[in-house]
C-alpha cells in the first residue's frame, strides 16, 4: 500500500513539474445560431475546432502551461480576417494565468472571458471579466473598416506599419493609438484595440478555470473588493448640482453630486467618489457629462446629457476615473462645418492660387508638405471627413489630429483631368471628444485642395 501511495506521489511531482494537469476552458455559444469556434495554439502549432449550436457549449480540456492560444468564432464570410479572438497563456510567468479579448485583427462577434475559481489581488484586471459584447460596433463601423458583416481593423484593411506597429512604427513610442482603434477601444474598453493596448487589456488570474461566451456575454460577475466611500458628497464648484454619479445602477450605492468643472481623480476621491466603481448618472437639462477612462482627463471618453441608469450598455460600467461637466448652454459641438483650405493656421511647401470653384485653393503641393487648422472641437463620434480635390495624375493625402499623434487615415485622390476639375473624396472616422488642430499631410504632391468638409454621422 505504502509503495502504491508512493508511486502516485511521485507521478503527481512529474505532471506537476511537466504541466500536465489538465485546465478546462468552456466554449459557450449565446447567439440565435451555430457558429463555428476554432482554436489554435501558437506555441504547439494545435489546432481543433467545434460547431455549437445556439446555446451549447463544449469543454476543451488544454495542459496547464500551454501558451499562446488562440479562440475565435468563424461566421463565414470574414474568415480568415477580422475575427474577434479570446487569447490565453496558462501558468505563465510568475505561475500567472493571462487572458484578454483582442480586436487586433477586429471585430466580428461578440465574445466574453469569465474566469472562475481563481486566486486575484482583488485589482480590475486580477480575474476580472475580459470581453467585448458592444452589439453595435459594427453597424457603426466606419465604412472603410466593413468586410461582410464584420469590422476589421485597420492594419488588416490598410496594411500599413503605422496600423500594424511594424517596421519603423514597431515600439509603443512610435505607435500610438489612432483614430481607428480609439474607435474600438471606445466601444470595447475591456478588449486589446491595437498592439501596444496592453495596460488596459490584459488579465491576470492563478488557478482559473474559465468560460468563453461567443455571441453574447453573460450576466456573471467578478467579486473584486473594493474601499467604500465614506465622505459625505457635497456639491462641487458650480451653481448648484448639475450632475450626480453613483456607484451602482439605477441610481444606488454612494452618490457624489458635482456642480460645471473639471474633476481629477484626487478631486473626486476627496469628495467620496471611488476610481472605476461609477455605474449610473443623473444629468440636469442644459449639461453634459463627459466621463474619462484614465486620469487627468485622458483615454476613451463617453459623453452623457441625460440621464443614464445603467453604463453597462455603453460598455462603461465601473470604468471612469475623472469627469468634466459643462453646460451645454455655452458649449456647443457643431454638426457639420468646412474649412475653407486656404484658411490654415500654419503650413509648410503651399501656396494659394485663384480656384475655378470661386476664391482661392491651395495648390503647389509637394511630398512632405502639409497644412493644419487649429482649434477644431469635436464630440465622440464618427466623422464623414469629405475634401474638395483636383489632381492630373492622382495621388493620396494623409490627416491628422495634433501634429500627427492621432493619424485619421490616408485617402486616396483620384486623377480628375486638370488642376481646376474638381472631385470630392471622403472617408469616415471616429473622433473622441476634444478641441484639435486639424492636419493635411502630403505623402506624394500634384493634387489641389480647396475645401474640407466634417460632418457628424
Amino acid at each position: 500500500m505504502k509503495k502504491t501511495m508512493l508511486f502516485l506521489f511521485v507521478i503527481l511531482l512529474m505532471m506537476t513539474a511537466m504541466g500536465g494537469f489538465a485546465r478546462n476552458i468552456t466554449l459557450r455559444n449565446n447567439g440565435g445560431s451555430t457558429l463555428n469556434i476554432n482554436y489554435l495554439c501558437g506555441a504547439t502549432g494545435a489546432t481543433a475546432s467545434w460547431s455549437i449550436p445556439p446555446g451549447g457549449s463544449v469543454v476543451h480540456s488544454v495542459a496547464d502551461g500551454t501558451a499562446a492560444m488562440r479562440y475565435w468564432a468563424d461566421t463565414g464570410a470574414n474568415s480568415p480576417f477580422c475575427n474577434t479572438l479570446a487569447e490565453f497563456t496558462l501558468n505563465g510567468a510568475g505561475g500567472l494565468d493571462f487572458y484578454d479579448v483582442s480586436l487586433v485583427d477586429g471585430f466580428n462577434v461578440a465574445a466574453q472571458i469569465v474566469p472562475s475559481g481563481g486566486t486575484g489581488d482583488g485589482t480590475k484586471y486580477s480575474c476580472g471579466i475580459a470581453g467585448c459584447t458592444s452589439t453595435t460596433l459594427v453597424a457603426n463601423c466606419p465604412s472603410e473598416l466593413k468586410l461582410n458583416g464584420a469590422c476589421c481593423s485597420a492594419c488588416i484593411v490598410f496594411g500599413s506599419p503605422q496600423y500594424c506597429c511594424t517596421g519603423s512604427y514597431n515600439t509603443p513610442a512610435t505607435c500610438p493609438p489612432t483614430s481607428y482603434s480609439n474607435y474600438f477601444k471606445a466601444y470595447c474598453p475591456d478588449a486589446y484595440s491595437y498592439a501596444y493596448d496592453d495596460t488596459t487589456s490584459t488579465y491576470t488570474c492563478t488557478g482559473a478555470t474559465y468560460t468563453i461566451n461567443f455571441a453574447g456575454g453573460s450576466s456573471t460577475t467578478v467579486s473584486t473588493p473594493v474601499p467604500q466611500a465614506t465622505a459625505t458628497p457635497t456639491p462641487a464648484s458650480g451653481t448648484g448640482t448639475a450632475v450626480t454619479v453613483y456607484q451602482h445602477c439605477n441610481y444606488s450605492g454612494w452618490a457624489v453630486s458635482l456642480g460645471v468643472g473639471s474633476y481629477t481623480l484626487s478631486t473626486l476621491r476627496s469628495m467620496g467618489f471611488v476610481n472605476d466603481d461609477m455605474s449610473s448618472a443623473r444629468v440636469s437639462s442644459g449639461y453634459r457629462l463627459t466621463l474619462y477612462w484614465d486620469d487627468n482627463f485622458s483615454g476613451s471618453t463617453l459623453v452623457k446629457t441625460s440621464d443614464d441608469s445603467c453604463l453597462v450598455d455603453d460598455g462603461w460600467n465601473d470604468r471612469a476615473s475623472s469627469l468634466r461637466v459643462e453646460s451645454t448652454s455655452t458649449s456647443t459641438t457643431a454638426s457639420s462645418w468646412t474649412i475653407e483650405a486656404e484658411n490654415y493656421t500654419a503650413m509648410s511647401g503651399v501656396q494659394t492660387e485663384p480656384c475655378s470653384e470661386g476664391g482661392l485653393n491651395v495648390g503647389w503641393i509637394d511630398a512632405g508638405d502639409w497644412m493644419a487648422y487649429a482649434n477644431q472641437t469635436f464630440a465622440s463620434a464618427n466623422y464623414r471627413i469629405e475634401y474638395r480635390v483636383a489632381s492630373i495624375n492622382g495621388s493620396s493625402l494623409s490627416a491628422d489630429l495634433n501634429s500627427g499623434s492621432i493619424v485619421l487615415g490616408t485617402v486616396s485622390i483620384p486623377a480628375t483631368g486638370g488642376w481646376q476639375s474638381w472631385r470630392t473624396v471622403s472617408h469616415t472616422v471616429w473622433i473622441n471628444a476634444g478641441t484639435y488642430s486639424f492636419g493635411i499631410y502630403a505623402p506624394a504632391g500634384g493634387w489641389n485642395i480647396n475645401w474640407i468638409r466634417f460632418t457628424r454621422q
